[in-house]
């Protein structure tokens, strides 16, 4: 997983990277709402919501062949040997299931990276499936992983310290919480705080946020769908499934949002709505997929209801509609079909990694297949270095080389828009990227920092 965290905000994200996401068993909370309603304060400046239950993988067989993943079944079966191949995402042309998928799939990326940031980084980790929190979601910038934490592995990690976003971190207790204790992180120039508890942790750029969200969901803070009507009816009618994404009222996406949201954010009829939230929920036993979709806007009247009304189930079996002024809410049910996500079978025998890039100019069938000036790098004076992609590229791999640190990372559906950070050896380093075509291996750019 790739960070565009700054250094002074745990959860400010950037565009990035590949986005999607699975989903498995919804619990409800207290009331008659979902359980992430439970930690979700009012909000004068408008409120955006990211959710998913990662569940499905371990109560169905099914699950990992049907969804396009971002983590692997963690019962180590033979689903969990198979690789999603996530292209064919953001093919999906009907917004009522397509919008929730890509926009939720940023959004929770970008909350994964939060809990990274906020020091437990392997309560995420594709790589440790078996401690991956159940439940994950964001809410205004504050990041909750719900399940069951080994609190003395937890608090190790945070005192410890990570290598896996922007250096090593450590954090340090910092007193006691509604039955959290709060980390800090040690070093000066970084602000966040993280909540350990028995079954959560809560990661949030201030102390007055993270202590919102806790007081919420502990029953002594007010709740956003007791005290927002237009919020409780968009939970209501678009806010039930394993994967839930929106906003409501004025907000920025992108700001929380990991991965390139140009696509998503600027150029779809359900951009600049005012009130917007989908869910997608996942049946994999039987084959069903059902999504729903609440617009709350001004604009929805006469000519711009009847348009947004027709874009929306176009592959669905069945789409109902029901809503009244400026309101529309929408119900579809697809096949696993209309998601078109392929799986792979990976090498159970991993290639060395090579410590050598190619020289000279690369082979002809690499030149063809990868556009001038495809490759940009930036640099920010730290260990950090930008590789992004600006064209789309013909290729089976593009691979991103640190050649002193070691680092390397590698995508295999590179595409404008693409980033990566790649972490270098701050005493000097050279970072080269290479393109992979039918088993050929050219160097497509190389530069040296700092």
């Amino acid at each position: 997983m790739v960070s565009s965290c700054g250094r002074r905000q745990f959860l400010g994200l950037g565009a990035g990277a590949v986005a999607a996401a699975l989903g498995g068993c919804f619990g409800l909370g207290g009331g008659d709402y979902p359980g992430y309603a439970d930690w979700i304060p009012p909000s004068d400046e408008g409120l955006l919501v990211g959710y998913i239950d990662f569940r499905v993988t371990r109560d169905s067989p099914r699950a990992d062949r049907l969804l396009p993943l971002l983590l692997p079944s963690r019962d180590g079966g033979e689903a969990a040997e198979f690789v999603p191949e996530l292209s064919g995402l953001d093919g999906i042309d009907d917004p009522l299931l397509g919008w929730p998928l890509q926009v939720g799939g940023r959004l929770i990326a970008g909350a994964a990276i939060g809990i990274a940031a906020g020091g437990l980084g392997y309560l995420v980790d594709p790589e440790k499936p078996e401690e991956i929190v159940d439940e994950l979601f964001v809410a205004d910038g504050v990041a909750v992983g719900v399940g069951e934490i080994d609190e003395s592995e937890a608090d190790e990690s945070l005192r410890e310290g990570t290598d896996d976003l922007i250096g090593r971190m450590p954090f340090e207790p910092s007193g006691d919480y509604r039955g959290f204790t709060i980390y800090e992180p040690t070093v000066d120039d970084f602000d966040g705080v993280t909540a350990l508890g028995e079954s959560s942790v809560v990661v949030a750029n201030t102390r007055e946020e993270l202590e919102a969200a806790v007081d919420a969901q502990r029953g002594d803070g007010s709740l956003a769908v007791d005290e927002d009507g237009t919020f409780e009816w968009l939970v209501d009618e678009g806010g039930r499934g394993d994967l839930v994404a929106g906003w409501n009222g004025s907000v920025d996406p992108s700001e929380y949002m990991f991965g390139d949201t140009d696509g998503v954010i600027a150029n779809d009829l359900l951009t600049d709505r005012d009130h917007v939230l989908g869910a997608v929920d996942f049946a994999p036993d039987e084959d069903e997929i059902t999504a729903e979709l609440a617009v709350q806007d001004a604009g929805l009247d006469g000519s711009g209801r009847d348009r947004l009304q027709s874009e929306l189930g176009t592959s669905s079996g069945d789409t109902s509609f029901t809503g009244g002024e400026r309101r529309l809410s929408a119900t579809g049910t697809y096949t696993s079909r209309v998601l078109d996500v392929d799986f792979s079978q990976p090498s159970k025998t991993p290639a060395t990694p090579e410590t050598e890039v190619p020289s000279g100019d690369p082979p002809p069938e690499v030149a063809e297949a990868v556009p001038e000036d495809a490759v940009e790098f930036s640099y920010d004076g730290d260990r950090k270095v930008k590789v992004g992609l600006t064209a789309d590229m013909a290729v089976d791999k593009v691979t991103m080389r640190a050649l002193e640190s070691g680092w390397e990372g590698s995508t295999t559906t590179p595409q404008e828009g693409l980033y990566f950070y790649v972490y270098i050896d701050p005493e000097g380093d050279e970072v080269a990227v290479t393109a992979t075509v039918d088993g050929t291996t050219g160097t497509i750019a190389r530069e040296k920092f700092p």
